[in-house]
């Protein structure tokens, strides 16, 4: 039996359908076994997964297309000390455990299960929006703090709806550029990793602040009550490699004030080419703040020309942003009604 080590290779695996919080925190949990992590992603067309599982933070290698059953010839292929999983029981087609013969080899770590979501329910939150059941905040609190500690330079989070609650205090170092970017990142998919790794490309070294929505201004800007929770999206950021500092509640239109406290010189423009070109840009805060500023002070919601999210004319920055809050979200919830017309298919069959 290999001695545990900090120097250990750790093996996961998994279908990583409905990719949420409790995915990045197995991962997570399973770093105190060992120092590298390879997490196979099970036989799937639909390849977006890899991707998202690379842009976790605590992700060091994906080994694509594996079995459902834990191969131990895959153990053996990737050099692994421990195969991890969580101490629910899983089971093949024929009821036999997935992990028994890596039990057997004295090669098997276990972790707690995370509590609060899983996809069976998101997909029942498509389905019941109205009865939809979340975690505790207390306990989605004491994850957050978890997810931002077994972080080399742990992010700073700061909650603009209490400024009582949380305010961590963001750092001052001249010499890497601050980029901004903010959304309501609901469903967090593969798109969304994308969009943060090409923010965070847009400076050499960027420390990149990502602002989450709060629940009502993403139900108002995006028309429909969202799938995730606030601070449910906060960990779905979190835990994505490219995010240097999260703000909850954040404005949709940062002003020039807000851009100031968080010392951000460049706020991300993702264009209205993102989905098929690497047409990105990070700019410096413009003209588009003061007015920003101007409306807040005059105490309307009138959108200007120029926002410092698109392009400088209006009908740019609607669209541009519609791309932004659109494009990745419908995505995973088309895949989650497709995982969810494939169980019924399937709980059909048995019965017939």
């Amino acid at each position: 039996m290999p001695a545990e080590s900090p120097k250990a290779r750790l093996w996961l695996d998994g279908c990583f359908d409905g990719f949420h919080f409790a995915h990045a925190n197995a991962v997570r949990q399973s770093r105190k076994y060992g120092d590298y992590v390879i997490v196979g992603v099970h036989s799937d067309r639909i390849i977006e997964k890899y991707d998202l599982i690379r842009g976790c933070r605590w992700v060091d290698e994906v080994a694509e297309d594996v079995p459902y059953v834990t191969d131990m010839d895959y153990v053996a292929k990737y050099d692994i000390d421990y195969v991890c999983h969580g101490d629910d029981p899983v089971l093949d087609a024929n009821g036999k455990d997935c992990y028994e013969n890596a039990k057997k080899a004295g090669k098997y770590k276990e972790y707690p299960r995370t509590n609060g979501i899983s996809t069976t329910s998101l997909i029942d939150r498509i389905l019941l929006p109205e009865t939809r059941l979340l975690a505790p905040e207390e306990a989605l609190w004491n994850l957050i703090d978890e997810f931002a500690a077994a972080c080399p330079e742990p992010p700073p989070i700061i909650d603009l709806s209490d400024p009582n609650n949380r305010h961590d205090t963001l750092p001052r170092d001249n010499s890497r550029d601050v980029v901004y970017i903010g959304g309501s990142w609901d469903a967090f998919g593969a798109g969304h990793v994308e969009l943060l790794r090409r923010a965070h490309q847009t400076r050499k070294d960027a420390y990149l602040i990502v602002g989450v929505w709060g629940e009502q201004t993403t139900w108002d800007e995006c028309g429909e009550r969202p799938l995730l929770d606030t601070l449910e999206r906060v960990l779905a950021v979190l835990q994505c490699r490219y995010t240097s500092a999260v703000i909850i509640d954040a404005p949709v239109e940062p002003t020039a004030v807000f851009l100031s406290e968080i010392t951000a010189k460049f706020v991300v423009n993702p264009g209205d080419n993102f989905a098929v070109t690497n047409d990105i840009q990070a700019s410096p805060p413009s003209r588009s703040s003061r007015l920003a500023d101007d409306r807040t002070a005059a105490g309307t919601s009138q959108r200007s020309q120029g926002s410092v999210f698109c392009a400088a004319e209006e009908e740019a920055h609607i669209v541009g942003r519609d791309k932004l809050r659109h494009i990745c979200r419908f995505a995973v919830i088309e895949y989650l009604i497709y995982l969810t017309a494939r169980i019924y298919a399937k709980s059909w069959s048995l019965l017939v």
